[in-house]
C-alpha cells in the first residue's frame, strides 16, 4: 500500500479548468522527468537473489498469501507519482500491462477540494520490461522520506504499511534491505528532492506517511490482533478488520488530510501550486 497524485482545488469553472490546464503542463516541467529516471541508482545489486522471494515486485507475497481478498490482482498496486504516468506514456516508456492495468482513483476531502491518485498493476513478477525504466515507487522502496512542508528530507521511514509489523510480530521481515550506502543514499535524496520540485509530491510523501502512521497505531491498539501466534495468522485477522472498516478511524483521516491540504494552500497558494485534474 502506498500512494500519489494531482490536486484539484473546489469550485472551478470550466474557465479556471482550462487556465490550470496550462499551469500544469508549466508545473511538470519542473521535473526533470528524464534525468531522474536515468540516474538509475540501487540499494543493492541484484538484490532479489538474497531469498526475498522477490517481495516487492511480486506484490508482497509472503503477506497477502493469508489474504482472502485483498491484493489478489496479479501483482503489487503501484501509485505514480504526480505526472509522472503522463512521463512514461508520451515517452513510450510504460512497463508491459501498464497502459492495460492503469486506473485513477479520486479522494474528496472534506473542505470540497481533491487529489487524484494514477495507479497501474505490475503483472510482471519481476521481470521488468526495462529495469531501467521502473516507477519511481520501486526504485525509493523499501525507504520512503520524511519530509517537511518545504520539501526538507528529515528521515527515512519504511514505505510500505504491511512491512512495519515485522518486528512486533518478532519475525523477520522478507526484504533484505535495511540500511543505505552513502552511494545510494545520494541517489536516494535527488530522486526524492527531484520529485519534491513539484509540491504537490510534497503533499504526496506527507499524505503517504499520514495514512500509514495511523492504520498502524491503530493496528497496535488492537490486543487481540496484536497476540495472533504467527504472521500468517496475523495478517489473516488484519485483512478481516482493515476490510471491515474497524483498524483506523476513515473520518479522521480524512480530516487529517484535509487539514494538511490547507497548510500547503496557505503555503503554495490556493490551488496548491499544482492543481490538476480530476479523473476521467
Amino acid at each position: 500500500m502506498y500512494l500519489a497524485a494531482s490536486i484539484t482545488a473546489r469550485g472551478q469553472t470550466p474557465h479556471q479548468n482550462t487556465l490550470l490546464g496550462t499551469l500544469e503542463i508549466r508545473r511538470h516541467a519542473l521535473i526533470d522527468w528524464h534525468s531522474l529516471y536515468t540516474d538509475d541508482f540501487m540499494y543493492q545489486s541484484r538484490c532479489w537473489e538474497g531469498g526475498c522471494e522477490s517481495y516487492c515486485c511480486t506484490g508482497w507475497s509472503q503477506v497477502t498469501r493469508s489474504f482472502s481478498f485483498m491484493e489478489q490482482g496479479g501483482g503489487p498496486l503501484l501509485p505514480l507519482f504526480a505526472g509522472e504516468y503522463e512521463f512514461l506514456k508520451h515517452s513510450g516508456l510504460l512497463q508491459d500491462t501498464f497502459e492495460e492495468t492503469h486506473r485513477c482513483k479520486t479522494i474528496s476531502l472534506k473542505n470540497g477540494a481533491a487529489f487524484s491518485i494514477d495507479m497501474v498493476t505490475c503483472k510482471l513478477g519481476g521481470v521488468c520490461s526495462d529495469h531501467g525504466w521502473r516507477p519511481s515507487i520501486c526504485r525509493l522502496y523499501p525507504f520512503a522520506p520524511a519530509v517537511t512542508l518545504e520539501g526538507e528530507i528529515t528521515g527515512l521511514e519504511k514505505m510500505n504499511l504491511y512491512d512495519h509489523f515485522w518486528e512486533d510480530l518478532e519475525a523477520t521481515g522478507p526484504c533484505t534491505i535495511v540500511s543505505m550506502s552513502p552511494e545510494a543514499s545520494g541517489g536516494f535524496q535527488r530522486l526524492c528532492k527531484g520529485l519534491m520540485q513539484d509540491p504537490r509530491n510534497i503533499f504526496l510523501f506527507m499524505a503517504r506517511s499520514l495514512f500509514v502512521q495511523s492504520v498502524v497505531d491503530s493496528t497496535r491498539e488492537q490486543q487481540q490482533l496484536m497476540t495472533d501466534a504467527t504472521p500468517g495468522e496475523f495478517f489473516s485477522h488484519w485483512e478481516k478488520l482493515y476490510l471491515l472498516g474497524k483498524l483506523f478511524d476513515k473520518d479522521q483521516v480524512n480530516a487529517d488530510l484535509t487539514a494538511l491540504y490547507e497548510e500547503f494552500a496557505l503555503r503554495y497558494g490556493d490551488p496548491f501550486s499544482s492543481p490538476g485534474s480530476q479523473c476521467d
